[in-house]
Protein backbone atom coordinates (compact mmCIF):
# COMPACT_ATOMS: atom_id res chain seq x y z
CA UNK A 1 0.00 0.00 0.00
CA UNK A 2 2.84 2.55 1.00
CA UNK A 3 4.62 1.62 -2.81
CA UNK A 4 0.88 2.31 -4.78
CA UNK A 5 0.24 5.52 -2.33
CA UNK A 6 4.10 6.68 -3.32
CA UNK A 7 4.03 6.52 -6.80
CA UNK A 8 0.28 8.25 -6.64
CA UNK A 9 1.63 11.15 -4.88
CA UNK A 10 5.06 11.46 -6.84
CA UNK A 11 3.50 10.71 -10.47
CA UNK A 12 0.72 12.93 -10.15
CA UNK A 13 2.27 15.44 -8.21
CA UNK A 14 4.63 15.65 -11.25
CA UNK A 15 2.05 15.69 -13.73
CA UNK A 16 -0.12 18.56 -11.98
CA UNK A 17 3.62 20.94 -11.96
CA UNK A 18 4.38 19.49 -15.71
CA UNK A 19 0.79 20.83 -17.05
CA UNK A 20 0.77 23.80 -14.85
CA UNK A 21 3.84 25.30 -15.97
CA UNK A 22 2.77 24.82 -19.84
CA UNK A 23 -0.59 26.60 -18.90
CA UNK A 24 1.25 29.70 -17.05
CA UNK A 25 3.89 29.95 -19.04
CA UNK A 26 2.95 31.73 -22.25
CA UNK A 27 1.03 35.08 -23.11
CA UNK A 28 -2.17 32.85 -23.18
CA UNK A 29 -3.18 31.08 -19.69
CA UNK A 30 -4.83 28.31 -19.51
CA UNK A 31 -5.20 25.06 -20.96
CA UNK A 32 -6.95 25.79 -24.04
CA UNK A 33 -5.28 24.80 -27.41
CA UNK A 34 -3.36 28.57 -27.73
CA UNK A 35 -2.56 28.22 -23.90
CA UNK A 36 -1.03 24.89 -24.42
CA UNK A 37 0.68 25.91 -27.83
CA UNK A 38 1.96 29.40 -26.66
CA UNK A 39 2.65 27.50 -23.36
CA UNK A 40 5.11 24.76 -25.10
CA UNK A 41 6.11 27.78 -27.20
CA UNK A 42 7.31 29.96 -24.28
CA UNK A 43 9.07 26.88 -22.15
CA UNK A 44 10.76 25.82 -25.63
CA UNK A 45 11.79 29.45 -26.22
CA UNK A 46 10.18 29.52 -29.46
CA UNK A 47 9.95 25.97 -30.46
CA UNK A 48 7.15 23.64 -29.95
CA UNK A 49 9.03 20.75 -29.98
CA UNK A 50 11.69 21.91 -27.05
CA UNK A 51 8.91 23.13 -24.92
CA UNK A 52 7.76 19.61 -24.68
CA UNK A 53 11.28 18.28 -24.00
CA UNK A 54 11.24 20.99 -21.15
CA UNK A 55 8.00 20.08 -19.87
CA UNK A 56 9.02 16.67 -19.43
CA UNK A 57 12.23 17.42 -18.01
CA UNK A 58 9.95 19.37 -15.35
CA UNK A 59 8.21 16.24 -14.50
CA UNK A 60 10.40 14.33 -14.46
CA UNK A 61 12.77 16.31 -12.06
CA UNK A 62 9.59 17.02 -9.90
CA UNK A 63 8.78 12.93 -9.49
CA UNK A 64 12.65 12.63 -9.04
CA UNK A 65 12.61 15.66 -5.95
CA UNK A 66 9.28 13.94 -4.27
CA UNK A 67 10.36 10.99 -4.67
CA UNK A 68 13.84 11.65 -2.36
CA UNK A 69 11.72 13.49 -0.06
CA UNK A 70 9.12 10.76 0.47
CA UNK A 71 12.30 8.30 0.85
CA UNK A 72 13.53 11.17 3.20
CA UNK A 73 10.68 11.10 5.49
CA UNK A 74 10.26 7.23 5.52
CA UNK A 75 7.30 6.57 3.46
CA UNK A 76 4.11 8.34 2.84
CA UNK A 77 2.71 7.02 6.13
CA UNK A 78 5.80 8.53 8.18
CA UNK A 79 5.36 11.91 5.64
CA UNK A 80 1.77 12.33 6.49
CA UNK A 81 1.97 12.17 10.24
CA UNK A 82 4.61 14.71 10.01
CA UNK A 83 2.51 16.98 7.99
CA UNK A 84 -0.46 16.74 10.24
CA UNK A 85 1.31 16.33 14.03
CA UNK A 86 -0.07 18.59 16.25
Amino acid sequence: MNDLAKGGLTKGTGIGVGLGSIAVAGPVHGLSSAGITSGLGALGAGSMLAGLFVAGAITVGTVYAINRVVEAAGGVGDLLKTAYAE
